[in-house]
């Protein structure tokens, strides 16, 4: 046997193998996902409480909602196998504590393993938010600070102001308490992005109901070179859905250049370098010319007959 029949045997037992894999790979990521008998029997070792509930939160904004979507809303992001809406109440039902820390622990998939990048106590407070969101008691303690408002329902007026950048939201309360300024309540602002909200802050309100947000000067503004800000209300659960988008036109000018903007090789047919263009219709031009004389030499050679 030749050298060139070794190698093309050598390829295509390496192309098959690939396949295998690869469709074993697909086969894998497509089946249920069990997680083991001793993972799913743990039990959540941090003390839940208001605060756990917070941070926990804030860890599934910054590393699991881009694709596993707004809690509750279905609105994941479309890969295959689909992620679970971890929001869900049937999902929260049939999935233990241990169950869900282990999956973000080992990963599969397109899931990634958190193992290295969040510490065990911070994939527990993962855990106990998205325990928060189901129908099961919840330790409401350690929330310090100024007594949350308990009157329910809540109205946001939002002031914004060009001068130095900042945010003035005020929140009161609707219904019974109409009027009666909201103290006590944690108002997160975020800017849009494509791949999932960045986190701009959050201020507790005040008194008097007030919320003060500096916007950071140094963020870059998106492609229209304007920023959608999302001041919502950290609490749905006790005050419904409180959310605004606003505008504004704060923070660095986006660098982002448009390459289609100039001519250049790559770019639409007009914006095509002038030379290029030139040199094109010239040659057309030509063909053309050269193609209308034939015709009319055989024209002349006709009547010459």
């Amino acid at each position: 046997m030749n050298q060139f029949m070794r190698s093309k045997i050598y390829k295509s037992v390496f192309l098959i193998l690939a396949f295998y894999v690869g469709s074993m790979a697909i086969v894998a990521a497509q089946q249920p996902w069990v997680a083991p008998d001793d993972k799913k029997a743990e039990k959540n070792p941090v003390a839940v409480n208001a605060d756990i509930i917070e941070k926990g939160n804030d860890l599934f904004l910054k590393n699991c909602k881009s694709c596993h979507g707004d809690p509750g809303q279905k609105n994941m992001l479309a890969l295959n196998p689909l992620p679970p809406d971890l929001g869900d109440k049937e999902y929260l039902k049939k999935a233990s504590d241990g169950e869900i820390h282990y999956k973000i622990t080992a990963g599969r998939g397109a899931m990634p393993t958190f193992e290295k990048v969040l510490t065990d106590q911070q994939r527990w407070e993962i855990v106990s938010y998205l325990r928060s969101l189901g129908d099961g008691p919840v330790d409401a303690g350690g929330t310090g600070g100024t007594e949350a408002f308990a009157g329910g329902a809540l109205k946001m007026e939002v002031n914004l102001n060009d001068k130095d950048s900042t945010m003035l939201i005020r929140l009161l309360g609707t219904d019974k308490e109409a009027g009666v300024p909201a103290a006590g309540v944690k108002v997160q602002f975020m800017a849009k992005r494509t791949f999932g909200n960045l986190v701009l802050g959050e201020v507790t309100s005040n008194d008097n109901g007030y919320a003060l947000l500096k916007f950071p000067e140094s963020l870059p503004r998106d492609r229209d070179n304007k920023t959608d800000v999302i001041i919502k209300v950290k609490d749905e659960k006790s005050y419904g859905k409180v959310e605004q988008v606003v505008p504004v036109s704060w923070g660095q000018a986006n660098p982002h250049k448009n390459l289609l903007a100039e001519r250049s090789m790559w770019t639409t047919r007009w914006m095509a370098p002038s030379w290029l263009l030139i040199t094109f219709h010239t040659v057309v031009i030509g063909i053309w010319a050269y193609l209308i004389g034939v015709v009319l030499q055989m024209l002349k050679l006709k009547n010459m007959k």
